[in-house]
């Protein structure tokens, strides 16, 4: 609560706009729960958090143990290849996130193998050592293999309208426990196509993507019984 309320202090919000101003920084901010608006990084921290899971299993970490290690796992993950350094068959290097994070490449002290050693036995940086070896011997595997599989919207879909009552889709919860929603804003991308919506519920504003939205009535279907004259039970909504 301490952090919070500092964080949310006028004289921490002055400053953080302040050093934003100096050193140019713009924020971006994705809707909530909708992390394929983050497709490339939200890949790299799903990845992350699933071998890291695998790899720590049941250990018990202090804290330094735990933030050294997940400083060790960032520049794991930091060291895969994004795009060849030249055009040239013969140039085998590559650019990885650490040369823009670093200014070089990714550079690391060779650790003598503990994963064959018994994990109760070994002293601090030993434990911290065999999980991010663990860690990378499982992630280099299966990194390509579990990467999600990222599309453009490149063709126009029908979008919302501007009161328009929608479901607002919840994985946490049954479809029939989806909350109602009156859209109040759409907010187009720089290409015009409005993707992420301002909603109101009953509990107050909030922002979600167009996809986490279901349409209410369903237009089509409401159309289709009128013209056919017949009942739409049994029908899925």
């Amino acid at each position: 609560m301490e952090l919070k309320r500092l964080v949310l202090s006028d004289d921490h919000q002055k400053a953080l706009l302040d050093f934003c101003l100096v050193e140019a920084i713009d924020w971006h901010f994705i809707p909530p729960r909708s992390p394929h608006f983050g497709g490339l990084w939200e890949a790299a921290v799903k990845t992350a958090k699933y071998h890291f899971y695998r790899a720590i299993g049941n250990s018990v970490l202090g804290f330094d143990e735990l933030r050294t290690l997940l400083c060790l796992i960032t520049a794991v993950i930091n060291s895969r290849p994004l795009v060849s350094n030249s055009e040239s068959p013969a140039d085998l290097d590559v650019l990885t996130p650490a040369h823009f994070l670093n200014g070089g490449p990714p550079a690391s002290f060779a650790e003598p193998d503990v994963t064959q050693l018994n994990f109760d036995r070994l002293d601090g940086w030993q434990r911290v050592s065999y999980l991010q070896q663990l860690f990378w011997s499982r992630w280099k595997e299966e990194y390509i293999t579990s990467l999600q599989q990222r599309s453009k919207w490149r063709t126009a879909k029908p979008s919302l309208a501007v009161a328009d009552l929608v479901l607002v889709k919840d994985e946490n919860l049954p479809p029939m426990k989806w909350p109602l929603a009156r859209v109040v804003e759409l907010l187009p991308g720089r290409d015009g196509v409005s993707r992420v919506a301002v909603l109101k519920t009953s509990s107050g504003i909030i922002k979600r993507s167009v996809n986490k939205l279901c349409l209410l009535p369903l237009k089509d279907a409401v159309e289709s019984q009128a013209s056919n004259g017949g009942s739409m039970s049994g029908q899925a909504a």
